[in-house]
């Protein structure tokens, strides 16, 4: 009795000493979560992205680039060319005052500054008239276009309103405001116009602000007829080494809402496959 006694107190120990060690063990360092690869995301935001596109019958196409991956995307389910801007143009005629006066020397007027304010936090349509005026209408959107190579946009004899471009060109557009590779704006511009673009009125975030709780934006919206309405988005989702710029354009839209939740969608689908944090 007295040996079975003795074994049993040093089982007992034996598993306290061990229960001890494993306790005071270092645990096995995380290991990092492997990335896929930019073919694989590629696929993937394709992939969702047609699959909303075949399921909407509203023209629109969608471009995102990623800059960790290095990566461009793009999407339509038109064989149209073109899309009409409505007020995201506006993000365009405020780069154009800005650059002008960049090659002429000169500074911006309280007066200039104070309407790109309101042209793009308010997406107010006469201080971007008076800005338009300012860059001598066609001709100064024109120049921009030619500059930032944007091929497939032009301005409308007609207004800004009508001017038309492409997702893919719009991306040249934002390149020029949210990398520091492209000269055509000076650092303090590119920063005025992404600040303006981050402080957009609370009725009016949403669009491409669907990708993240980060971003600078501009919308276009207009109603062509009772029902038919052109909704757009484009802009900067993210931080960082995730962020990305992107552009959805839409017309034919059966309402505004219906417009808004597309360009929702499809920036949700591609933000989502590229792991951009909210």
């Amino acid at each position: 009795m007295w040996g079975l006694l003795v074994v049993l107190i040093a089982l007992l120990a034996w598993r306290v000493v061990a229960c001890r060690h494993h306790a005071g063990a270092t645990p096995p360092a995380p290991q990092p979560t492997k990335r896929p690869s930019a073919t694989a995301v590629q696929a993937t935001i394709k992939r969702r992205w047609r699959r909303i596109l075949d399921a909407t019958d509203a023209p629109a196409t969608v471009a995102i680039e990623s800059r960790r991956y290095h990566l461009t995307v793009t999407a339509t389910n038109q064989s149209r060319a073109t899309f009409t801007t409505a007020s995201i143009v506006k993000v365009a005629i405020v780069a154009a005052l800005y650059h002008q006066h960049q090659v002429a020397g000169t500074a911006v007027t309280t007066a200039e500054q104070s309407a790109a304010k309101a042209a793009i936090e308010q997406s107010d349509n006469a201080a971007a008239s008076q800005l338009y005026a300012a860059i001598h209408t066609t001709t100064g959107l024109t120049a921009l276009f030619q500059a930032l190579h944007m091929t497939h946009s032009q301005a409308s004899p007609v207004g800004w309103t009508q001017t038309v471009t492409t997702a893919a060109d719009q991306l040249k557009l934002l390149a020029a405001i949210f990398t520091a590779d492209s000269d055509y704006l000076t650092a303090a511009a590119r920063k005025q116009l992404r600040t303006m673009m981050g402080n957009v009125a609370t009725d009016q975030a949403w669009g491409v602000a669907a990708g993240s709780t980060t971003y600078q934006l501009k919308n276009g919206w207009r109603e062509n007829y009772r029902t038919n309405w052109v909704v757009n988005s484009i802009g900067h989702i993210g931080k960082g080494k995730d962020a990305a710029t992107i552009a959805v354009l839409t017309t034919d839209n059966r309402s505004f809402k219906a417009g808004r939740q597309l360009v929702a969608q499809l920036t949700k689908a591609a933000a989502n496959a590229l792991k951009i944090a909210n």
